[in-house]
């Protein structure tokens, strides 16, 4: 139970859900009538408000199971049958009409059907007529008392309203990025993938610069697959790229999944740094403990450090570091081969 209550938080401040944020919203401001009702001794009110506190506490749990239609409707006959008690013992200018008209923007955000949209709309404005038409026969409150609560409401739901354009706003920019991520993103390895090498890092290429360009290949890969099979090739395939983001970091370098089971490495850096790096990632994966594999895997790099790099030159130094993995490759396995290309500037 506090594990699933963890997740629940966790879900709420990493993931903006604006239906969720609602319920708090919705629920959080019966719990204040309770106080204020309970302060100005309206005890009809008072019972009313403990029916909706509870009724929250049972939506909270449907909409964590994944029944939120069941929340959504539980929600939506609370607000009614309040509204109905509300404008009877506290008086329709006591302005919890506004409240009510707020559920017109709610209700696009809980149901998708249109029908039941229109249906839900034609419902409230009637609601909100007929109340004001027998405004007359409430035993209403006294007109101060009222008048605080016009206040109240007013404000609560000039806040809804600007919550909802809020979180709508949050929403909105989150599915973007998650939409950006996904085009951007190898999802099997966290990974950036080719086309995020070719959209924002090789347009930031200077020709001031140096930089490393270099391919990690896993050896012996396609018999790990045949051998082990494929789930404990893409088990390597997460182990070894959570090697290369880790070290990669700590140089504020990119690791790239190019395809299969190659990777790109690319860091701005100077000749020394450039073996450094790759040095390092080679260690730190021969160091790493596979308790779930039989064997350790290995990777040969091939690479190309350039001084002054042309951009439209990519191709090029892509094809030099190829053949610097090739031969390493054929040769040994599990090293590293890199090649020097120092120029001056012209």
């Amino acid at each position: 139970m506090q594990i699933g209550l963890t997740l629940f938080v966790k879900k709420l401040f990493t993931k903006i859900e604006i239906n969720l944020w609602l319920l708090m919203l919705i629920s959080s401001m019966h719990f204040l009538f309770l106080i204020i009702f309970n302060i100005l001794n309206i005890k009809e009110m008072v019972y009313v408000n403990i029916y909706s506190c509870i009724n929250y506490v049972l939506v909270f749990i449907l909409y964590y199971k994944g029944n939120k239609l069941a929340s959504y409707i539980l929600t939506y006959i609370e607000i009614y049958i309040h509204q109905i008690f509300v404008n009877y013992f506290v008086g329709f200018n006591g302005g919890f009409a506004n409240l009510l008209l707020c559920t017109l923007f709610i209700q696009s955000s809980f149901f998708t059907s249109n029908i039941f949209r229109i249906l839900s709309s034609i419902f409230l404005i009637s609601t909100i007529c007929v109340m004001y038409y027998y405004k007359s026969s409430y035993t209403a409150a006294d007109d101060w008392i009222q008048s605080m609560f016009f206040y109240i409401n007013t404000s609560l739901s000039a806040s809804m309203m600007s919550l909802y354009g809020i979180l709508a706003n949050l929403s909105q920019t989150q599915k973007i990025s998650e939409l950006t991520n996904q085009i951007y993103m190898d999802f099997l390895t966290g990974l950036y993938n080719r086309k995020y090498f070719k959209d924002k890092i090789l347009p930031t290429f200077n020709e001031n610069e140096s930089i490393l360009l270099a391919i990690c290949d896993i050896d012996d890969f396609k018999k790990i697959n045949d051998n082990l099979g494929h789930d404990t090739g893409d088990l390597i395939l997460k182990l070894i790229s959570n090697s290369l983001f880790t070290i990669s970091t700590n140089y504020k370098a990119n690791a790239l999944r190019w395809g299969g089971e190659e990777f790109l490495l690319c860091l701005k850096c100077d000749e020394e740094t450039a073996y450094a790096y790759l040095n390092k990632i080679q260690t730190h994966i021969k160091e790493q403990e596979y308790t779930a594999l039989k064997q350790k895997p290995t990777i040969t790099i091939g690479g190309v450090y350039i001084q002054n790099p042309i951009r439209s030159d990519f191709d090029t130094y892509f094809k030099i570091a190829d053949d610097e993995l090739y031969y390493g490759k054929k040769t040994q396995k599990n090293t590293i081969n890199l090649k020097y290309i120092i120029k001056e500037r012209q």
